[in-house]
């Protein structure tokens, strides 16, 4: 990276150059005050009599892309120095929403572990310094929440879960801290109302069992008689047999 840079200074702006007498120090002098005006071009001032020559490698860009990919580059060092990763910060041609979720974990794990740092100086090397302050902090420590990396409508499944297949009581200030729903002023009234009507379903009378038993039940496999003209007799099969014979109308075939 760092010939990378001193490449791109020398070779990535055009050269200035000053040509005077070579016996004249006032037109030297006034070449010098014109460069030094002139910006952060590379200069060469130089007499008539002394030549410059510069041997540029074959891969030399002249347009801004030699600098366009050297901040790119260190952009990217820098977040993979602090962030651990470069997709959260920046798109890739070949970046995807798998990619990018991984490198967001590896991020969280790079900012939990700074904020444990935090606290072990806090709770252990600023002790004294807080004591001295008149702070006293024996008996208490720092700390902070760490959240899961648990999605809410996973989180919501997983309770349901627990609730169908354990039985397992969630406390309702956990779910409306949790999936931040506001709690309502009459919360107790309405806890009660539920609970009420809840009691009163179990409570309602079922139909007896016998009752239930004398019901008549449509069997599926049952087989049903079938009429007399379903049946296939020699007189059915005789009737179908021969059609019906064509008659007359007004000199048309009627069938």
């Amino acid at each position: 990276t760092a010939d990378w840079a001193q490449f791109s200074e020398v070779f990535g702006m055009p050269i200035q150059e000053y040509i005077y007498e070579t016996d004249d120090d006032d037109a030297r002098q006034r070449a010098i005050d014109d460069a030094t005006n002139a910006g952060s071009l590379a200069v060469f001032i130089h007499a008539k009599d002394t030549e410059l020559q510069l041997k540029e490698s074959g891969n030399k860009t002249g347009t801004a892309d030699l600098y366009e990919r050297l901040c790119e580059r260190c952009n990217n060092e820098i977040s993979k120095l602090f962030l651990g990763n470069t997709l959260t910060t920046e798109s890739s041609d070949k970046g995807t929403q798998a990619l990018g979720t991984v490198h967001k974990k590896v991020e969280d794990k790079v900012t939990q572990a700074d904020q444990r740092y935090i606290l072990d100086v806090l709770n252990y090397n600023m002790a004294d310094i807080f004591l001295a302050m008149g702070i006293n902090t024996v008996g208490g420590e720092f700390c902070f929440p760490e959240p899961k990396d648990i999605d809410k409508a996973a989180k919501m499944n997983i309770l349901s879960q627990l609730k169908k297949s354990f039985d397992l009581p969630v406390s309702d200030d956990y779910l409306y801290e949790e999936f931040g729903i506001e709690k309502p002023k009459n919360y107790k009234e309405l806890k009660a109302e539920a609970e009420k009507r809840r009691t009163e379903a179990r409570q309602e009378p079922t139909p007896a069992k016998e009752e239930l038993e004398d019901e008549p039940k449509d069997d599926p496999n049952k087989q049903t008689e079938p009429s007399p003209g379903q049946k296939r007799t020699f007189a059915n099969w005789l009737s179908g047999f021969f059609g019906h014979a064509p008659k007359e109308n007004d000199g048309a075939l009627e069938w």
